[in-house]
C-alpha cells in the first residue's frame, strides 16, 4: 500500500522494463523531555500534550531528564497510560546523558526533539554541543522546543511552545 512506491532507479528484478520497488519506513521520534526542578505543572501539561500529538502520528520514544537520564517510554496512539507514574526528575537540569542515550539507542533518520524551559546547565559545554551535532547528524530532524529562555544550535531548529 502506502509504504512501498514504484522506483525507476532499480529496475524491476523480474523484468527489466518495469520499475522496482522501494519500500518505505515511518521514523520513530525521540523526544528528550526535561523533568528538572524548574519545571512546572504547567510546562509538563504543555510536554504531554506535544507528546500525544507525536504518538498519534508514529512510535515515540520519552527519555525524561534532569541531571541524569532515564529509561525510554514507549508511546503509541494518543494514551496518556504509559506515561502515568514513570515521569521522574526533578533534580538539576545536564542534557548530557540524555543525548549520550538517545544516540546510543536511536536508528539513522529518526527524529530526535528536546522539549525543556531552556535553563539547561551544561548547554555551553563543548561536549554536549559536539553530542548536539552527532545527534543532528545522525536524525533526519532535529528540533528543539523551549518555554522559557530560547536555545539554539546550527544542526537544530529551534521553536518557541507556548
Amino acid at each position: 500500500g502506502r509504504m512501498v512506491v514504484s522506483d525507476w532507479t532499480r529496475p524491476s528484478r523480474k523484468n527489466p522494463d518495469l520499475p522496482g520497488v522501494r519500500r518505505l519506513t515511518v521514523p520513530n521520534i525521540w523526544a528528550l523531555v526535561d523533568t528538572s526542578g524548574s519545571i512546572g505543572e504547567q510546562e509538563l501539561s504543555l510536554f504531554v500534550g506535544t507528546l500525544l500529538e507525536f504518538s498519534g502520528q508514529t512510535r515515540v520514544q520519552v527519555i525524561c531528564w534532569d541531571g541524569k537520564a532515564y529509561e525510554p517510554i514507549k508511546l503509541q496512539g494518543r494514551s496518556v497510560e504509559p506515561l502515568k507514574g514513570r515521569m521522574r526528575g526533578g533534580g538539576g537540569t545536564v542534557i548530557r546523558p540524555a543525548l549520550e542515550k538517545t544516540l546510543e539507542q536511536m536508528k539513522p533518520l529518526d527524529i530526535v526533539t528536546v522539549l525543556t524551559d531552556g535553563h539547561i546547565w551544561d548547554w555551553e559545554e563543548a561536549g554536549t554541543r559536539d553530542l548536539l551535532s552527532k545527534v543532528a547528524a545522525r536524525s533526519s530532524v532535529a528540533v528543539l522546543l523551549w518555554t522559557d529562555r530560547e536555545v539554539s544550535h546550527p544542526r537544530w531548529r529551534s521553536l518557541r511552545l507556548h
